[in-house]
């Protein structure tokens, strides 16, 4: 009898029962290309910047930004906050293809979950994503609620862009703000989706947060 791949075992399959399903029989595949990225970009990013403190940090998941607009978010920024020699402003890029869709799910499902340990490990202050991304991470704890991270002025100046989610512990909350229209986007970014940003506030950095979004949209 034939060996049946991955795709024709998962067919038909709602997004739910292929999660569980790649749980069930691919979980140790997935956690182990999961801790080897994060190993890997641990040592590297430790290796580079051993002397370096973190003085803000995203990530961007499923979005191009042009090189120019990757100088505005790690240099730019840098420089907008003051930063000293030893600080530095960091943005790591991923991306990962929709789950219910993707003929390769296992290593799409390592993709996405990088970055959900590498926010439980606390390095990242924002994350910039597409609207897959957003629908993959707003089924997990990863992000804070908005007027929870931002300060009560900035937050009502955003709400008619705050995208809402709920869950039964938490209810309805604000969960990320749609960033397409904003100077940033517009500018440095090549658009075929809706683009958010929306905020962990596990880094002891929250405070910036404010000063980094208006810096974002209001972008020359």
């Amino acid at each position: 009898m034939a060996k049946r791949s991955l795709k024709e075992m998962t067919q038909g399959m709602t997004f739910s029962e292929k999660a569980e399903y790649l749980w069930e029989y691919y979980w140790w595949i997935l956690l182990v290309a999961a801790f080897a990225v994060v190993v890997g970009s641990m040592v590297i990013t430790g290796i580079v910047n051993t002397s370096k403190e973190i003085l803000y940090s995203g990530a961007a998941v499923n979005v191009q930004i042009s090189e120019e607009g990757t100088h505005y978010l790690t240099e730019g920024l840098e420089e907008q906050f003051g930063g000293e020699k030893d600080q530095k402003a960091e943005l790591f890029v991923t991306s990962f293809q929709d789950l219910e869709t993707t003929s390769d799910a296992v290593v799409n499902s390592a993709a996405a979950m990088q970055v959900v340990l590498m926010i439980t490990a606390g390095d990242y202050d924002y994350v910039i994503m597409d609207e897959v991304a957003l629908d993959f991470y707003k089924n997990h704890p990863v992000f804070t609620a908005l007027d929870e991270t931002l300060p009560e002025e900035i937050f009502n100046a955003c709400r008619d862009r705050v995208f809402y989610h709920e869950t039964q512990e938490q209810g309805k909350f604000p969960l990320a703000i749609d960033i397409t229209d904003s100077a940033f986007a517009q500018g440095y970014m090549t658009q075929d989706t809706k683009v958010y940003i929306a905020f962990p506030g596990n880094t002891g950095r929250t405070e910036s947060n404010d000063d980094f979004l208006t810096y974002l949209m209001d972008c020359e």
